[in-house]
């Protein structure tokens, strides 16, 4: 197949940790590293495609959010070069002793805002703060991420955590607190690509009402730039006919009112 002019394979190392033991007949619990080759149109796709693959792998399928999964590191591939899509094995290893660190990722997992409590009555917990928010935005825990919100941290750049794991209703709620145009722009561009149709048509909303004229005029490039990508995708996914016919409304709609 030819590989269109955006579109480009990556290779994404990936890691995941705190899966329950019996995956390898392991009392306690353990993660495993793998990588994957996907194709895509950035980075942050390739980390969607590849999360949401690994998912579906044969070993972790039955169990895959109980645990959390990293991309690592994503590489971009030169696309002259056959690639091989398909899935690696998984190399496992075991946490085997939990440490004060570990009990504090799972609580934040597993929603439990009592031990993080408890734990948190040590002064060093808050260097765990960002990695708690980060990973109660993987795990799309509402209550955790409220909590540490509270605590006055940076949520600004989780929105990209939020759009990877295709969590809408933190995106939703990010955008309504944090209204910085530019941000949602980049935003709205990556969940196009990540073929989010109903979260593409509130960040477009959002960004609308919250600008002028001058910018919508803006818009018309974005959602031309976005809609030609989006088409390009199609040719490679298949998948894309809603929100590619969407755009190509909006386009219009710009058009008329310029």
């Amino acid at each position: 197949m030819d590989i269109v002019k955006h579109i480009n394979y990556f290779r994404c190392n990936i890691r995941g940790e705190y899966f329950p033991g019996e995956i390898i007949s392991k009392d306690n619990f353990v993660g495993f590293y793998t990588y994957l080759i996907v194709l895509a149109y950035d980075e942050n796709m390739a980390k969607i495609i590849s999360i949401n693959k690994i998912k579906k792998h044969n070993k972790i399928k039955h169990c895959a959010n109980t645990g959390i999964i990293y991309v690592d590191n994503v590489f971009e591939l030169t696309y002259d070069t056959t690639h091989n899509c398909d899935y690696n094995e998984l190399i496992f290893f075991s946490h085997d002793e939990l440490v004060e660190k570990d009990y504090y990722i799972l609580a934040c997992i597993n929603n439990k805002i009592d031990t993080i409590l408890e734990i948190y009555s040590d002064k060093n917990i808050y260097l765990y703060n960002e990695l708690g928010l980060e990973i109660a935005c993987i795990c799309n825990n509402i209550d955790i991420i409220d909590w540490f919100i509270n605590l006055y941290i940076n949520y600004s750049d989780k929105l990209l955590t939020c759009c990877l794991y295709g969590h809408f209703d933190l995106i939703v709620k990010f955008c309504n607190i944090d209204s910085i145009i530019e941000n949602n722009c980049y935003l709205f561009r990556i969940v196009c690509y990540l073929n989010y149709l109903n979260v593409s048509q509130y960040l477009y909303s959002f960004i609308i009402s919250n600008t002028t004229h001058t910018f919508n005029i803006d818009m018309y490039d974005i959602c031309n730039n976005v809609y030609l990508i989006c088409c390009e995708l199609h040719e490679i996914y298949h998948n894309y006919t809603n929100i590619i016919n969407w755009l190509h409304n909006i386009i219009n709609k710009i058009n008329i009112c310029e």
